[in-house]
């Protein structure tokens, strides 16, 4: 007998649907499978990352540090004895600038006056520093008792007496009655015109009208017998060189002028900029 073949089934669609889910879930698994092994290879490679860059940043820390250690030199600082060199600008309080320049002292010695010298110690070199002193921290308060009132006009003899021995000391020789003698420093000669015993006379050799410059003045002298008269047209801001110092002519009244000896920023608030350009020695 002949066997009837068996017709195929045809597939219904439910039976389509699971089968293709489970393609999809197969595929999702195999996706989801690269995905896990890509992100453990990714993280392979990059574990060693921040090591790295930390050994990076240390070793730039460290060579910069090198170059700061081997390039600024360590800065001086001036300490009480230290010879220094410095520049300095100095003020009044109405800005007039009195005096500048550059110069070499011992810091904290006395060289200097009181409040400048204290203000550079502690200072670096190539410090710039402003300071502000007091009267009292600079040339003391005005002293009314330090001026003196000159006469303008003043009367000599033309004769004078002296000594063998002066005379020996001013003139380097013995006196010779006759002879005329000069020596630096004086306005005119003299001559010995009598020797008694050790006393010695001198003329001094002086003209009616003769014309006297000074770095303070100009002066005029007038002859009548044996006396001269010396008058004095002073020059006001001047110095004078004095037995008691050196005095600053500060006014003239026709009769008299004022010697100031005082310094002349006494009584003045001084501004100074200093910067120390160099510490020399320690």
């Amino acid at each position: 007998m002949a066997k009837r073949k068996r017709e195929r089934e045809k597939p219904t669609k439910s039976k389509v649907r699971h089968v293709r889910r489970k393609e999809i879930e197969k595929i999702e698994r195999i996706d989801k499978k690269k995905e896990v092994e890509i992100k453990r290879e990714m993280e392979k490679k990059t574990r060693g990352i921040p090591i790295i860059y930390a050994v990076i940043i240390i070793i730039i820390i460290a060579i910069i540090s090198a170059v700061l250690i081997f390039t600024i030199p360590e800065r001086s600082f001036v300490e009480k004895g230290d010879t220094i060199l410095v520049q300095y600008k100095g003020e009044l309080e109405d800005g007039t600038i009195f005096d500048s320049g550059n110069f070499t002292f011992n810091a904290g010695m006395g060289e200097v006056i009181s409040g400048f010298d204290e203000a550079v110690v502690g200072m670096a070199e190539g410090e710039t520093k402003r300071i502000e002193l007091t009267p009292d921290q600079a040339y003391g308060e005005h002293n009314p008792d330090l001026i003196m009132y000159v006469p303008l006009i003043q009367k000599f003899n033309i004769t004078v007496n002296t000594t063998a021995e002066v005379f020996n000391l001013t003139f380097g020789e013995e006196p010779v009655i006759g002879k005329t003698y000069s020596v630096e420093g004086m306005n005119w000669d003299v001559k010995v015109v009598d020797i008694q015993n050790s006393n010695v006379t001198l003329r001094q050799e002086v003209e009616d009208g003769q014309m006297i410059y000074m770095d303070y003045g100009t002066s005029v002298v007038s002859v009548s017998g044996n006396e001269m008269t010396i008058t004095l047209t002073p020059r006001i801001g001047e110095v004078v060189q004095t037995v008691f110092g050196n005095g600053r002519i500060t006014s003239e009244n026709g009769t008299h002028m004022s010697l100031d000896f005082n310094h002349e920023l006494a009584g003045e608030k001084l501004i100074f900029t200093v910067t120390v350009l160099k510490v020399l020695s320690t």
